[in-house]
């Protein structure tokens, strides 16, 4: 149960206690709508055709390996499965006066069943925070259908509650995000969530790249183009898909290069 989080308001906490609950699942996340309800106002939007995940034994396969299955940022394809279902689609926004984590959310639910299958869920600055997803399992012998094996896409909060050195983490996505967009193309999910999702990737990109790249350049360069650094950095903090959320070094290194372009000086030791 330490892995379960309620939905604690993190901008009345500690900064440490922000950055566990970026992290955890959530109780909404574990079965969806399995937390409080008291603090949203419910409206069903509709119905509507989606592939969603249904009937994936290769996600129950207790032959394999786990490491087989759970990739570092999704589930292997060849342990997921989808279906053309009709699901109802219901949305959850925090009432007035209310605090949560998931300011808004709307979540897909299987018409057959009734279990929300997809789910994607917006921060207080109106951000995709995260998609979920829970693999339906058909169980004739009980009989049933059930969801046990369920998670959540989150790729940046690493990055804003990181401490300490930033290259590595920085390097790591950049080196993963390739790989996630191309998980996302090629995706049977067709949602909302998951469009906003690969243009968050494509913003994320542009971002991470150009502040290694500016780390690099003030680093290893005497008098590199400061007008070029200024534009650069411009660039990635308007493309940064977490409007007004950007790792502390980061700011640290916007500082820098603005005093360069301001004086001309600088020291040529790397920011993050």
């Amino acid at each position: 149960m330490d892995r379960v989080d309620p939905g604690p308001d993190p901008g009345a906490a500690s900064a440490d206690l922000r950055r566990a609950a970026r992290r955890r699942l959530e109780l909404p996340e574990q079965s969806f709508v399995a937390g409080t309800i008291d603090r949203f106002d419910w409206k069903l939007v509709g119905k509507k055709e989606m592939l969603v995940p249904y009937n994936a034994f290769g996600a129950y396969d207790f032959r394999a390996k786990f490491d087989d299955i759970a990739g570092p940022d999704f589930v292997a394809p060849s342990h997921r499965r989808y279906e053309l279902h009709r699901v109802w689609v219901v949305e959850a926004t925090l009432r007035a006066g209310q605090r949560h984590q998931a300011a808004r959310s709307r979540y897909y639910c299987d018409e057959d069943t009734w279990t929300c299958v997809l789910g994607d869920r917006w921060d207080a600055n109106g951000q995709l925070w995260k998609t979920t997803w829970g693999q339906l399992l058909v169980m004739p012998e009980l009989p049933g259908t059930f969801m046990y094996a369920f998670g959540f896409n989150d790729l940046l909060s690493d990055l804003l509650t990181a401490d300490g050195p930033l290259r590595e983490r920085l390097e790591t996505v950049r080196d993963q995000l390739p790989e996630l967009a191309a998980g996302v193309r090629s995706s049977s999910i067709q949602s909302p969530g998951m469009t906003e999702l690969a243009e968050r990737i494509s913003r994320a990109r542009t971002s991470v790249e150009n502040w290694l790249d500016v780390d690099d350049t003030m680093r290893r360069e005497a008098f590199p183009d400061a007008q070029v650094l200024q534009d650069r950095m411009r660039i990635a903090m308007s493309r940064w898909p977490l409007t007004g959320e950007v790792p502390a070094r980061v700011k640290t290194l916007a500082d820098k290069v603005a005093e360069y372009y301001e004086s001309g000086e600088k020291s040529r030791e790397a920011v993050l």
